[in-house]
């Protein structure tokens, strides 16, 4: 257990435990939290307890990252529950404003709204032209992405959000919904070989894009995480 006093004068209790353990305190906690908010001074209510569980991540997960070799980024995008027309007008409009090469749209989660009609989902975004890491995380700052695709960049120690193309639990791996961005017009702009070669072999439907500046680098890095979240469209409503 770790018990941590911060600065600012709160408390830090982590404690990992089993699901009995688990369930056996969280069942004691409310019940001693609940008689101690009873027994309060109504005038003197100047301490907050809060308490948040994390489950620990426990599915292991392959991928690769979104940096190539030369330290650059390309971009991805991780929208959760999000309308698939509000989802590509955000990547038109970020395909305007950046002069950005189009966007290989992925599902990884898709239904239909039975009221409404509407499309939605969960979708990865991305695109191959390169970036240095801090240009590339301004633009994200600028979308509806899951910041977990920011902050793990930051953390995680690749130091680089990571592409699944694996399963996850019992779900499949990411499928190709489509191309966003205009495929009949040529791109000047520097993109990353390798990972076009990944998604040509991962979904040989990919269209053709007309990308004039292929860089000459060959490798890319693959990765191996362990992620909690196996939650789907209908987990987020």
């Amino acid at each position: 257990m770790k018990y941590r006093k911060k600065e600012d004068g709160n408390l830090s209790l982590i404690s990992n435990l089993d699901k009995i353990q688990f369930d056996s305190i969280l069942k004691k906690v409310k019940g001693l939290l609940k008689e101690a908010e009873y027994k309060s001074d109504v005038e003197k209510l100047d301490k907050t307890f809060c308490i948040n569980t994390i489950n620990m991540p426990t599915i292991e997960c392959k991928g690769f990252v979104c940096r190539t070799e030369d330290m650059q980024e390309i971009i991805s995008l991780d929208y959760d529950c999000i309308r698939l027309d509000l989802c590509i007008l955000e990547l038109e409009q970020l395909i305007y404003r950046h002069n950005l090469t189009p966007f290989i749209l992925l599902t990884t989660d898709e239904t239909i709204d039975k009221e409404t009609k509407e499309v939605y989902g969960n979708y990865l975004a991305v695109s191959l032209q390169k970036h240095f890491f801090a240009e590339a995380n301004k633009i994200k700052l600028e979308t509806h992405t899951d910041i977990a695709t920011i902050i793990v960049a930051r953390d995680y120690k690749h130091k680089s959000a990571c592409i699944r193309i694996s399963t996850k639990g019992n779900r499949p791996r990411p499928k190709f919904k489509c191309i966003v961005g205009d495929i009949t017009k040529p791109y000047k702009q520097e993109i990353s070989s390798p990972h076009l070669k990944m998604f040509e072999q991962l979904y040989p439907n990919l269209p053709k894009i007309n990308y004039l500046n292929k860089d000459k680098l060959k490798n890319l890095e693959l990765c191996t995480y362990l992620t909690g979240n196996v939650g789907g469209v209908k987990n987020s409503e």
